[in-house]
């Protein structure tokens, strides 16, 4: 069980300065890097903090960081130190991503054996095969394709086979650019409408779009919004209209309304209306 850790005071500007220049020397828990001033600085003295510990005080950082209450917070700290574990120590740092994933914290393990294929993609490959949990194993196998280049399909296929995802070349490449739309959703986009046409091209730009728009709906919909093909527009903009529907109902129904009539289809109207009716439906109904 884990308790809450609060913050203490936040730092003066000066303290903090003092603490930069003399590289966090004195600084040594996740409550006294959550004290400095700003997220940049806070992120910075964990990376030094990391980068001078030992395996054992990085797995207290994680524990502590895991106490952390606000969410964005909490997995921005842990992204850090599991990527210094992983250095450090690769299978603790699965074993406690797995532990996590139990605990319905599914982003830690593909961080983990994506950081793990950069440093040794076999050593990566030999314990994502171990895994005996099906859905773990399938998430850590996405984290070691995801590690390689899109544009290498040939390795990008033979070490889909040796993880046991068997799949065409196109779907090779179009699950390999759903995981790069996590850290770069317009390259992966882009790259993604070049593919040749078909299931295996629509199915990855919609994967992207949809984790666009979960990132930032507003920037997926501009981008979505200036493809000039027609069917794939509309289509795209659905899948974005659909999650930021989800997400925010009014700002989905306010962007709707600047799209002209012919792109308001009725797919993208019915999602956007069956989500602003369940939040609030006299104000659905006022607009009909």
């Amino acid at each position: 069980p884990l308790t809450l850790i609060e913050a203490k005071e936040t730092m003066t500007a000066e303290a903090a300065q003092q603490q930069r220049d003399e590289h966090y020397q004195s600084l040594s828990s996740i409550t006294e890097v959550l004290s400095l001033p700003s997220l940049f600085a806070q992120q910075e003295a964990l990376h030094i903090i990391a980068g001078r510990a030992d395996r054992i005080q990085i797995q207290q950082l994680i524990k502590e960081a895991a106490s952390v209450a606000i969410t964005r917070q909490r997995e921005s700290l842990l992204q850090i130190l599991i990527a210094r574990l992983t250095e450090v120590d690769p299978q603790t740092a699965a074993n406690i991503a797995k532990e996590a994933y139990e605990n319905k914290n599914y982003s830690l393990l593909p961080q983990v054996y994506l950081h793990w294929a950069k440093l040794d993609i076999d050593a990566a490959i030999s314990s994502a095969n171990n895994i005996k949990n099906t859905y773990q194993q399938s998430t850590a196998a996405q984290g070691v394709v995801s590690a390689i280049s899109v544009d290498d399909i040939q390795l990008i296929t033979e070490v889909s086979k040796r993880l046991g995802i068997e799949s065409s070349e196109e779907q090779y490449v179009s699950n390999a650019l759903v995981e790069k739309a996590s850290q770069d959703p317009e390259a992966a986009i882009q790259e993604a409408i070049i593919m040749t046409p078909g299931y295996e091209r629509d199915s990855a730009l919609q994967g992207i779009a949809d984790t666009w728009a979960t990132q930032n709906p507003q920037q997926a919909f501009s981008y979505v919004e200036r493809i000039s093909d027609n069917r794939l527009r509309q289509q795209l903009l659905e899948t974005v209209l659909y999650r930021w529907a989800e997400l925010d109902p009014q700002a989905a129904y306010d962007v709707l309304q600047t799209l002209p009539n012919a792109g308001r289809t009725s797919g993208i109207t019915y999602t956007v209306f069956t989500y602003l009716a369940n939040e609030n439906p006299r104000e659905a109904l006022n607009v009909i």
